[in-house]
């Protein structure tokens, strides 16, 4: 049976949905800035916290060749946006944000909303096959381990991680339970499931080589966040850029080749 995933995957930048996350997290944290200190951790924080693992799920989402995989992330990208607005609604009932302020929020999260269930709903006719698929990848050569090199890639993510590690030192303490948690995660993450790779069965691989793909991607929506709130600097945040897409490009190749020697098929990351 032929293994259904896609033939590539796109930039999420290129997304218009993408777009409106980043700038419905910039309002989250105008509003997280007005709300009372007591409430730190606990509105606050579920706030940050939702709004950036919206971004986030939706960019790995994306870069994954996994209809499945990517239906399960915008799914969690929903659940974010119900959490999200459940604390708005608190607050807005606790009297800390105006009604207007709710409203235009509101608004923006009924956008985003309505945007992933499109896409759902155009990932959802693939679900079918796709179950029966991984079965089939599961099965398939599992007596046999591809042997991989990964050391050009490998040098560049222990690179990421040691810039990664030094940029969070400089992230406010509140984020401290959150981005960067998140963005140290996302970078070992990448680094844990290539080490994985190059030791495993030949569907083990592509799904190692995937994982790493969409962790790479999620790593470089936390540092577009970051960006974003002023976190990083505009050369440190070009520096993220710059590396983790050579290393989208390197993973990709690597998935190339496992899918030579398996379905003889060919994927492509496309800017």
């Amino acid at each position: 049976m032929k293994i259904s995933k896609k033939q590539y995957v796109g930039n999420v930048r290129d997304l218009k949905v993408y777009g409106k996350a980043l700038q419905f997290h910039k309002v989250i944290y105008e509003i997280v800035e007005s709300l009372p200190d007591y409430e730190r951790y606990n509105l606050s924080d579920m706030l940050r916290r939702s709004c950036s693992s919206m971004v986030a799920n939706l960019a790995e989402g994306n870069t994954n060749f996994y209809y499945k995989k990517e239906y399960n992330h915008l799914n969690m990208v929903l659940s974010k946006i119900g959490e999200c607005r459940s604390a708005l609604d608190i607050s807005r009932m606790a009297g800390y944000i105006s009604e207007s302020e709710y409203k235009n929020v509101d608004f923006k999260s009924e956008e985003i909303l309505k945007m992933i269930i499109g896409m759902m709903r155009r990932t959802d006719r693939y679900l079918d096959n796709e179950q029966d698929d991984l079965d089939t990848a599961e099965a398939f050569h599992k007596s046999a381990i591809l042997p991989i090199d990964i050391s050009k890639v490998h040098k560049k993510v222990i690179t990421l991680n040691s810039l990664i590690s030094d940029l969070v030192l400089q992230y406010p303490i509140i984020e401290r339970n959150n981005m960067k948690d998140q963005i140290t995660r996302a970078a070992k993450s990448t680094l844990e499931n290539l080490n994985n790779s190059k030791k495993s069965y030949y569907s083990q691989t592509y799904l190692d080589l995937n994982t790493a793909l969409g962790s790479i991607s999620e790593t470089l929506a936390f540092s577009d966040i970051s960006n974003l709130q002023g976190y990083i600097t505009k050369s440190q945040y070009d520096e993220i850029n710059k590396l983790g897409t050579e290393i989208l490009d390197l993973v990709i190749d690597l998935m190339n080749h496992v899918n030579k020697e398996k379905y003889e098929e060919v994927y492509e990351w496309r800017e």
